[in-house]
């Protein structure tokens, strides 16, 4: 079977795809060509359903909001679509990060018992502790940042924004998948309905047969998973008591605005201790949970606001520690809370020398690994007085160079950049370390075969190839 993609003009055969999902509304195919594509998934939508998305697709892929991707998120929008001879069957869109699992996994108290290498999750997500706040909370910017990057076009509004259409990488990155059931709305009018919507994450208004959804929309469903990040538990799970007794479904209970902390808090009857944690989040962020639960849709805060909150409160929470109750023995406490890679829009120039100073120390432990191993391999030698030619001995000190350098970069340098604002910033100080101890040596007539050995190059070197090759 052959494809043609229209934008690109590129072909795809049926074995440059893999088959990684299917559902209702049709199958997708991880790209395997071309090789810029290689990043990108194509989706091809059941028989039926095609003739119906063509034009929403069509005006998708000439529209898309005005970054896709950055250090933080990536959006998985259509970029190109694909035909079969002259018939629509799909679009191509970017892949969501590596090794992501869905957001679902952290609106919940515990992480699922079958997720893989769920002990890593839990270490760097974990409510017992301030560091998995921190990361909760990183995790909310990265969100809303996405979220206000499509906002920003005017046309578009997600409606069916939920945990289960957003995925997390390892090192809390989120992509936003399932775009192609947007509301697409132009001048009051709407071009194409967003018709799914999910009813723990529908706001009130959405009981009546509202036309042309709101960006309000979205900035509730936004903020009920706020809450679910940071709680473990829905905003309005709570059972009431009065007029609201028979109230018993979450749907029942947005409609009716008993948000647990709101204006109709009297009439909750029970609700579990975790919503206690409320209280203990810095005031603005409580103030932004009450707009978006307990006021008029005009005046929930939209994603743009929610991220330059919780980026502030990051960058200038005090010293003062604050514990979160969970069941068990333990309890979260939320430190000062450390920098957030953001846009450029609301960082500053630390972010750069932190990113360049941390390249530079990756660059410069990587090289004295290799030195050491070098070193030891060397010594050993020549303590038990080895009759081995010399350069066997130079082979294999800078095997060890390589190995020992390799190993230790594996691990620390991929560490250190995670943390990195600006990874080109920390490519350069990482390049500025060989160079200084690649060429200096030489200027000073130093033998340049003697110093490569000692400062292990082969093993920086195999560090910086493993950073362009990520």
């Amino acid at each position: 079977m052959t494809y043609t993609l229209v934008n690109s003009n590129n072909t795809i055969l049926d074995r440059d795809v893999i088959r990684i999902g299917s559902g209702g509304e049709g199958e997708v195919f991880r790209l395997l060509s071309p090789r810029p594509l290689k990043d990108h998934c194509l989706k091809i939508y059941a028989r039926p359903d095609r003739h119906n998305r063509e034009q929403k697709i069509q005006f998708m892929v000439a529209n898309p909001p005005p970054k896709l991707q950055d250090a933080s998120y990536r959006i998985c929008w259509p970029i190109d679509i694909a035909r079969k001879g002259n018939q629509f069957i799909g679009f191509v869109m970017p892949l969501a990060f590596a090794q992501s699992i869905g957001l679902s996994e952290f609106v919940t108290l515990r992480f699922s018992p079958r997720l893989t290498r769920r002990h890593m999750w839990e270490k760097k997500f974990t409510r017992r502790s301030g560091e998995g706040i921190v990361s909760r909370l990183k995790l909310c910017v990265n969100i809303a940042v996405a979220v206000h990057t499509i906002h920003s076009m005017g046309n578009y509004v997600l409606v069916d924004l939920k945990p289960q259409n957003i995925l997390v990488s390892p090192d809390g990155k989120i992509s936003i998948t399932d775009l192609d059931s947007v509301q697409i709305s132009q001048n009051s009018r709407v071009l194409f309905p967003g018709p799914v919507t999910t009813p723990e994450y529908t706001p009130p208004e959405g009981v009546n047969n509202i036309p042309v959804k709101q960006q309000s929309w979205d900035e509730f469903s936004l903020a009920v998973m706020f809450y679910q990040i940071l709680f473990g538990l829905h905003p309005y799970a709570a059972s009431a008591n009065g007029a609201y007794q028979q109230h018993n479904t979450i749907g029942e209970k947005i409609s009716s605005g008993l948000f647990v902390h709101g204006s109709k808090s009297r009439f909750i009857n029970v609700k579990p201790q975790l919503h206690d944690n409320f209280h203990i989040i810095p005031a603005s962020l409580q103030q932004l949970f009450l707009r978006a639960f307990d006021n008029n849709p005009d005046a929930r805060p939209d994603a743009e606001t929610w991220g330059k909150t919780i980026f502030y409160e990051l960058q200038n929470a005090p010293p003062a520690r604050t514990t979160f109750s969970l069941p068990g023995k333990h309890s979260a406490s939320l430190p000062s809370l450390p920098k957030l890679a953001v846009p450029a829009s609301v960082s500053g120039w630390r972010k750069h020398l932190t990113s360049f100073l941390g390249g530079f120390l990756a660059g410069l432990l990587a090289l004295l690994a290799g030195a050491a191993g070098a070193d030891l391999i060397l010594g050993l030698f020549r303590e038990i007085g080895s009759p081995t030619n010399d350069l066997f001995l130079v082979y294999l000190a800078l095997g060890a160079a390589f190995i020992l350098g390799g190993v230790c970069l594996y691990f620390l340098f991929n560490k250190l950049k995670s943390k990195a604002a600006d990874t080109t910033l920390f490519a350069v100080g990482s390049v500025i370390v060989w160079l200084f101890y690649f060429l200096l040596p030489g200027l000073l007539g130093v033998s340049i075969t003697f110093t490569i050995l000692r400062v292990g190059f082969l093993g920086y070197l195999y560090h910086f190839l493993w950073w362009l090759m990520r």
